[in-house]
């Protein structure tokens, strides 16, 4: 490791632990909002009812004001997440345990503390993890405590491909055990959709509305779907296979996806557990882009 890392990863380590405190309220018309990137219909939504699942990402937007946001168009670094020396940031997976809901129109805290950081040597490079976990308090006490996981990277090398995660290899004998995945629905993401999933969670990343700079500069061949909005589809795709509250919901993402390409929603029964079902989102050229399960609590 570099003595810039180095340094780096002294800073971080007393970083650990840090904690930050947000509060927000729980807009109706920021819930329909994203009902429309949804399709669905925004008068269904009104004060008092229950936020639906996962829908908790119109809150606690990044309020950075636009000459503090890097080129990238993130916030600073610095303040709670330090500056570790690496310019990308990307949002690589998350696991959510819900505990009671929201509801429309009632104020919610966010308490928000570092719980880990590591160093990796990747194929483009040098790659910071960080861990962030946010428990979320609304009106009835915890909501729900989501652990989030954020990549750094180096900047990406001119005419280089943007690194995504290898999926893991299966055995054949683990293949044959786990039932195949079933597809449900294929969408197409527009930069319509893009446009209005950056604009209800205020995210001014530039991969998602700035082809020449996505392309350019990050190293992708178009515009980059938000994570964000992927899971949203799967999750809503997981609430018609089964009905009764989500104890838990962890998803991964593996890959980019597109703007303008297909990408197939399936799913599958988690093997060994009735209450799980996991869910995956397939690009283009068939492979594995965000994974995702979702266990239901016990009846």
């Amino acid at each position: 490791m570099t003595e810039e890392l180095q340094d780096a990863g002294q800073l971080m380590e007393k970083s650990i632990g840090r904690t930050e405190q947000a509060r927000d309220r729980v807009s109706l018309e920021q819930v329909r909002r994203l009902a429309t990137i949804l399709d669905f219909d925004p008068g269904l939504f009104s004060d008092g009812d229950v936020l639906p699942l996962g829908w908790h990402v119109v809150l606690f937007p990044p309020m950075a004001a636009i000459g503090s946001l890097g080129r990238d168009g993130h916030p600073p670094k610095g303040s709670f997440l330090p500056d570790l020396g690496l310019p990308r940031r990307m949002f690589a997976g998350r696991r959510v345990e819900f505990h009671a809901p929201l509801r429309i129109g009632e104020t919610t805290e966010r308490h928000s503390r570092i719980a880990d950081v590591s160093f990796r040597e990747g194929r483009t490079g040098h790659m910071a993890f960080v861990t962030i976990t946010h428990d979320l308090v609304g009106a009835g006490g915890s909501s729900l405590t989501e652990t989030q996981t954020v990549v750094y990277r180096e900047a990406a090398t001119k005419g280089k491909a943007a690194p995504e995660k290898a999926a893991g290899k299966q055995t054949s004998s683990q293949q044959q055990e786990q039932p195949e995945f079933k597809v449900h629905q294929v969408v197409t993401p527009s930069p319509m959709h893009l446009f209005r999933y950056s604009a209800v969670t205020f995210n001014a990343h530039r991969i998602h509305y700035d082809a020449p700079y996505a392309r350019e500069v990050e190293g992708y061949p178009g515009l980059v779907v938000n994570g964000g909005l992927t899971v949203l589809w799967l999750t809503e795709l997981a609430k018609t296979l089964r009905n009764g509250p989500v104890a838990s919901a962890e998803f991964s993402n593996r890959k980019a996806l597109h703007v303008d390409r297909p990408i197939r929603l399936e799913s599958r029964p988690a093997p060994g557990d009735p209450r799980t079902i996991d869910v995956r989102a397939v690009d283009d050229t068939g492979a594995t882009a965000t994974e995702g399960r979702l266990t239901w609590a016990s009846e």
